[in-house]
């Protein structure tokens, strides 16, 4: 039985996993507009994303190897943490600093 309570064989748990994973890191770092600052902040952006989906897939590994890669506190604290700080707030800061760039110009 998984973390979420479902009585889903693990196997397909896991490679649910690391299926999304595998998807949302092919969008983690795209072409970038804007330079310096805003630049950096959507690479750290990006980056974030794809250390967030590295984690989704060890854990989701973790189901299907049947033990542990990462634990679900763990998870959470650094895939939260990558999410709410990294990709959320880098990105946006940069969305903000990349439009009043281009007001200015």
């Amino acid at each position: 039985m998984n973390p979420q309570g479902n009585a889903l064989v693990p196997w397909i748990w896991a490679a649910g996993a690391v299926h999304l994973a595998i998807v949302a890191a092919n969008f983690a770092l795209p072409g970038r507009p804007g330079r310096g600052v805003p630049r950096t902040l959507l690479a750290v952006s990006g980056g974030s994303v794809l250390f967030g989906m590295v984690l989704a897939g060890l854990y989701g590994a973790g189901g299907f190897a049947g033990h542990s890669i990462i634990g679900l506190h763990e998870m959470a604290v650094l895939h939260g943490a990558a999410n709410g700080i990294g990709f959320t707030l880098c990105g946006l800061l940069a969305m903000n600093l990349t439009a009043q760039e281009e007001k200015a110009a």
